[in-house]
């Protein structure tokens, strides 16, 4: 298990983690972005919240400012975006797949839940009332349907 401590860096982890097979990562929110790991390397994706940001940030509150509603015209549109990104670490080439689980029960227990289920590709949908995970998600080449029980 490779866990990610303050200082380390996404890209000396990634190195790490591709060194041992059939390791675990554990890595913080700079693993949204620009995290490489094509291929087999990279085979399910545990998502623990949705990537809504800081509210006492001084530069999202500034920004959130400028809406009415902010939470629903910036703060859901801006999480959906990284959502998405963050699916992407799973998702590199065409062939790659793997298993996405967002352990977030707001995706099923809000009302803007069901905005970030339809900003998502096409996939296979799990979803399974009596676990704490609210969505598995099984992403395979260029598609994604629906299983719902």
């Amino acid at each position: 298990m490779i866990a990610q401590r303050p200082g380390d860096s996404p890209d000396s982890m990634r190195r790490e983690f591709l060194k041992v097979p059939k390791s675990v990562l554990l890595g913080t929110s700079s693993f949204w972005e620009g995290v490489d790991l094509p291929g087999d390397h990279l085979k399910v994706l545990i998502i623990t919240r949705l990537p809504f940001h800081v509210p006492t940030d001084p530069i999202h509150s500034a920004r959130e400012e400028q809406y009415e509603n902010s939470f629903m015209d910036y703060s859901i549109p801006l999480s959906i975006i990284k959502l998405r990104q963050g699916l992407g670490r799973l998702i590199r080439t065409e062939s790659d797949k793997g298993i996405a689980i967002i352990l977030d029960s707001r995706l099923t227990k809000r009302r803007y839940g069901t905005q970030f289920l339809n900003s998502l590709p096409e996939m296979t949908q799990i979803h399974h009332l009596y676990l704490p995970c609210p969505i598995i998600f099984i992403i395979g080449q260029n598609n994604l349907n629906v299983l719902i029980f």
